[in-house]
Order: C-alpha cells, then sequence, then structure tokens
C-alpha cells in the first residue's frame, strides 16, 4: 500500500478538500456503527460514500459483495447466497430494515495514522460475473491481491499520487472500483466523489476538478462526448475500458481533450491485465509480473503472483510475444461462416464507423431463439434510414456478415458501464 502522510489529500467533497486522515477517522466511525455481520451489499451512489462505507467493512472484517449488475433479480439473488448481507446506500430515504445509510460523521477530528492496517490475505471483495447460465459466478479478492493490483495500474499510468480522478463508472463495477477507488485508498490518487453521466455534467465536473487530473470513462461516454458541441476541458489524459475503442475515435477524442487517450484490458475474475494507447497500436501490453499460459482448447489464462490460480480469459487471444497480444473478441463473440471469420465486436465496429451513426450493435440470434442464424442490427441513428445504414455496411462488409435488418431504436439497454448484454438484446429483438 502506497504510504502517505494524513495530512495528504485524500478526495473532494462537493468542493471541500478530505485529508487522508480525515477520511481514516470518519471511516473508523462509521466501522464502529455497523449492525454486526459478514457481508455487505454496497450501494452508493456517492463514490466518498462508498469508500467510507468500503473501508468500514474492511475494518470491521466485513466481505463487499459487487453484484453484476443491480438488477433486482441479482440482488435477490445475492440476498439469498449470503442470508443477512447489509445493504449500504447513501439514498434519503428511509432505509428499508436490511439497507444501512451511510453519512459522513460530523465534528471527527483527523486520525494520525498512515493506512488501513489490514492484512493482505483478508478477503476484501467477491465480485460476480453472470456465468453462460446468468447465474452470478463468484470471484474472491484480497486486500492484497487488490493493492496489487493497483500498483500495476498505478506504474502503467505512470503514477497516481496528488491526481484528481473523475469517472463516469461505477464503483461498483471491477473497472470503477480499481481506478476509482483504489487507487485513491492504495496509490495516493485524489478522489472525486460525483459520478457525472450526461456529457453536459461530465464537463461541469471537469471544470471544477484541479489539475492534474483524469477521465475514467468508457466508449460510450466518450463517443457521447465528442459528438456533443460542449467545449470539453482538458485533462492530462483519458482512461478508457470495457470495450475497445477504435482507433479513429481515440484520435479525436485525443484532440478534443488535447489529451493521450490510454486503454485498460481486464475482467472482473481478474482485474486489470493490460494497456495501451490505441492511436499507438493495436497490441497489448501485458502488465509487470504478468504472464499469459495457454490452456487445453486453446483458451488463454493469465497467470499473477497474486492470483491463487491461473484465471481463465474470455477472450480469444492472439500472441504477439510473452509481453504482448492483440484481441480477436470475446471467445462466444467469434463467428466462422462458409470458412469466414470474424467477432461481433468487430461488426459493431465496423456499424459505429458509419457517418450518422450514434450507437450501434450486431447481434446474432440462436435458431432455437429465433429461427434464423441471419445476424440483425441495432442502432441509433435519427437522420439515417435503415436503407443507407444497409448499403453502407453492404460497402463495408463480407457478404455473409451483412443483417437482414435493421431495427432503428432511441436507444440501446446498455448498462452503467456501457456494455450490453444479450439477454437485454434478445428482450429488444422479441419487441421488435
Amino acid at each position: 500500500m502506497h504510504s502517505r502522510s494524513p495530512d495528504s489529500l485524500f478526495a473532494q467533497v462537493q468542493g471541500e478538500s478530505v485529508s487522508w486522515g480525515q477520511f481514516l477517522a470518519e471511516a473508523k466511525v462509521v466501522a464502529s456503527e455497523l449492525p454486526d455481520g459478514h457481508y455487505v451489499i454496497n450501494l452508493c451512489e456517492d463514490r466518498y460514500h462508498f469508500s467510507l462505507g468500503f473501508a468500514a467493512s474492511l475494518i470491521r472484517g466485513f466481505v463487499t459483495l459487487l453484484p453484476p449488475d443491480r438488477s433486482r433479480r441479482h440482488l435477490l439473488q445475492l440476498e439469498r447466497d449470503y442470508p443477512g448481507a447489509l445493504i449500504l446506500t447513501d439514498r434519503l430515504a428511509e432505509p428499508e430494515a436490511s439497507s444501512w445509510r451511510v453519512a459522513r460523521p460530523t465534528h471527527i477530528a483527523p486520525n494520525h495514522q498512515n493506512g488501513l492496517d489490514l492484512k493482505p490475505k483478508q478477503t476484501a471483495v467477491i465480485g460476480f460475473t453472470s456465468g453462460s447460465t446468468g447465474v452470478p459466478q463468484a470471484h474472491i479478492k484480497t486486500w492484497g491481491a487488490l493493492c496489487a493490483s493497483a500498483r500495476l495500474i498505478d506504474t502503467f499510468l505512470g503514477g497516481m499520487a496528488g491526481v484528481a480522478i473523475l469517472a463516469t463508472v461505477p464503483a461498483q463495477h471491477m473497472y470503477g472500483l480499481e481506478l476509482s477507488i483504489l487507487l485513491p485508498l492504495c496509490r495516493g490518487a485524489v478522489l472525486q466523489s460525483a459520478k457525472p453521466f450526461y456529457p453536459a455534467d461530465i464537463a461541469e465536473a471537469l471544470a471544477t476538478t484541479g489539475r492534474p487530473r483524469i477521465l475514467v470513462t468508457t466508449p460510450v461516454h466518450l463517443r457521447a462526448l465528442i459528438r456533443s458541441e460542449l467545449s470539453l476541458p482538458p485533462v492530462d489524459f483519458l482512461v478508457s475500458a470495457t470495450s475497445p475503442l477504435d482507433a479513429a475515435v481515440a484520435g479525436v477524442c485525443e484532440q478534443r481533450f488535447e489529451a493521450p487517450l490510454l486503454e485498460i484490458y481486464g475482467c472482473t475474475e481478474a482485474g486489470s491485465l493490460a494497456g495501451r494507447r490505441p492511436v499507438q497500436t493495436e497490441s497489448w501490453s501485458l502488465f509487470e509480473s504478468l504472464r499469459l499460459k495457454r490452456e487445453p482448447g486453446q483458451a488463454h489464462a493469465v497467470v499473477a503472483p497474486y492470483l491463487p490460480v491461473p484465471v481463465l480469459l474470455n477472450d480469444a487471444l492472439s500472441i504477439i510475444d510473452e509481453r504482448h497480444f492483440t484481441l480477436e473478441g470475446r471467445s462466444s463473440d467469434l463467428i466462422n461462416i462458409a470458412g469466414k471469420r470474424t467477432s461481433l465486436s468487430a461488426l459493431s465496429h465496423a456499424l459505429l464507423a458509419i457517418p450518422g451513426v450514434d450507437d450501434g450493435a450486431f447481434f446474432l440470434p440462436d435458431d432455437t431463439e429465433m429461427g434464423s442464424t441471419r445476424f440483425v442490427v441495432f442502432v441509433v441513428a435519427p437522420t439515417l434510414s435503415s436503407h443507407t445504414i444497409l448499403e453502407a455496411l453492404r460497402t463495408e462488409l463480407d457478404a455473409a456478415f451483412v443483417p437482414r435488418a435493421v431495427h432503428k431504436l432511441d436507444r440501446l439497454p446498455r448498462s452503467e458501464t456501457g456494455k450490453l448484454s444479450r439477454q437485454a438484446l434478445m428482450e429488444v429483438m422479441r419487441k421488435a
């Protein structure tokens, strides 16, 4: 864990500066007030409140459960699997019986300790992926593993001590947790409590964030920002993750923000693993001390000193050398038709490159679901007709991959991190 002075700046909370010592003191008070238990589900929206609840849970030895999303279905599943789990919230409404409202204690003197003083082997987090069956799959993270992953990210980004981090992604997502919570907790970065979503809110939040500052975001947010006519405050650099960003879009982002754009590749199972600057290279560079191991069936697993066992990756990789690789797409997205190979992500990139397309995605229904194996496309393109979009795709794609239909929507059913689940797209397909 990064050593820091109790007087150093830890967070900016609605314009107020909060020192590291002040945060530690507040976290200890919150920890002393938490009801007894073993597990918490931290749903706090304000990033400082989330950090208070997270640190308080660590102090008490509670494990924070991170659901794959905030759907009622998944929350109920966690409550069934982990009876008595306490829901942490910062909503103003009166919490339910199983909830505990996190709020800043008042009139608390700063703590003079340097850190949280936790054991590396303490279980800190259980992250969940949806799994092929839709049942959440648990992935245990120790405090030592979280700090080790934060150190690798910190090294890739060039050292985050004293750098303000504004993030559009939720703290409950592994990418959001690592970049916006763990870098401040473990590496000395400055936490920004806001979670702006719309372009105007992001621009306003950046304008009130001191330099040096970075924006941690996703391709969906970046496309919305560069489509807007807003004056975008410069940043020291941008960080994007959750899906690969097209080099052309990355270049426009760098021009608009007057800063480099860096991408991080990772997964809930293993955390952040590699990085790149897409305007310079298509290949990804593994973080130091990590290596890839080929498993039976041509799949790859990542090996790290802080991971108890190799973690199998869901993406198909093309290995360049022991430190570099390219992504072919998720293993489940790879497609082979009449000997011609591609991936749904590559097809979606071609769709998004069409001028006038604001958002879009290719989708391949199962035979058993829709009685056909032909592609369909969901697209947000107010100024384009379906015919125009199809003609543009016929120009760019092999005939085997041209969709049978284009479904125009007002918006796509993306999650908070910009991802599109198969279940959500299937639901749209049924209604189309």
